[in-house]
């Protein structure tokens, strides 16, 4: 893409010590049994059949997440995703359809209890090599790509505030499709990998006039807004007490999120 780029980064937070702590469970891990099913039908195989460990669900969950949401707006926007074990930039030439991308993306992670934190850049993208090599002896990988737009997505997410949130870097230079979608932060965590720190973050909670209701899923926003704090307090509690802040910080976030809907769409408010 030679003209500018809306990047999403995002990564799943923790994924190497979970690697780490179940490295038994790999020669196990079959990401094809997930790989054509529904979020629905995901959700149902985790809640129906004995739960897999941790390590299975978080790939799982993440990779099928990410492969429906591409699919849904592939035909919409011309784009490119280039996918990790525990990671993934996803680039996109319309910036609205980047933050649908994102803020679906997280809420999708959230309602399967995996802990993921994103960055959004906007800049130059530009994929050089994208190469599989396989032969009796060697298998080689190469993914080239760069771009400002990258540079910028991963700092935004690696800036240093906490939690599963969807932070914007200062040079994106956008604009609001709906009020309320763009956050101020008020973390007073230092940011010091940052010439400019992170002021702004993406509210992915659902708001009027997009939300709607789903057979077994939640029937009012209000009820949507429960199901994410719910989902996110049952991760806070499974956390070890070094991991505790991440959720603590996120829920904080989540009411800034739905008071920022309220306060600028008042028609939203219950």
């Amino acid at each position: 893409m030679k003209e500018q780029a809306t990047v999403v980064y995002a990564d799943i937070l923790g994924f190497s010590r979970l690697v780490m702590s179940m490295e038994g469970a790999i020669g196990l891990l079959d990401g094809f049994y997930y790989s054509a099913m529904s979020l629905a039908q995901l959700k149902q195989s985790f809640a129906e059949e004995p739960v897999p460990d941790p390590l299975t669900r978080t790939f799982a969950a993440f990779h099928r997440a990410l492969d429906i949401r591409i699919s849904e707006l592939v035909n919409a926007d011309p784009l490119q995703s280039i996918v990790f074990s525990d990671s993934a930039f996803v680039v996109f030439r319309d910036l609205n359809t980047a933050l649908y991308f994102a803020q679906s993306f997280m809420r999708d992670l959230i309602s399967f209890r995996v802990p993921v934190r994103m960055g959004i850049g906007r800049g130059s993208f530009r994929g050089l090599r994208l190469t599989t090599d396989i032969s009796d002896e060697v298998r080689r990988h190469s993914s080239q790509f760069l771009g400002t737009g990258v540079i910028r997505a991963h700092e935004a997410e690696s800036c240093g505030l906490k939690g599963l949130r969807i932070f914007i870097h200062p040079d994106a230079e956008m604009k609001e499709d709906w009020p309320g979608d763009f956050c101020k932060i008020t973390d007073e965590t230092t940011q010091p990998k940052m010439a400019r720190p992170v002021t702004q973050e993406l509210n992915y909670c659902e708001h009027d006039p997009d939300f709607t209701a789903k057979p077994g899923g939640p029937q009012t926003l209000e009820e949507a807004d429960g199901e994410l704090a719910a989902a996110v307090t049952e991760m806070m509690l499974a956390a070890p007490e070094s991991a505790k802040m991440q959720y603590s910080q996120t829920l904080a976030a989540l009411a800034r999120m739905r008071d920022a809907y309220r306060k600028r769409n008042p028609s939203s408010a219950a």
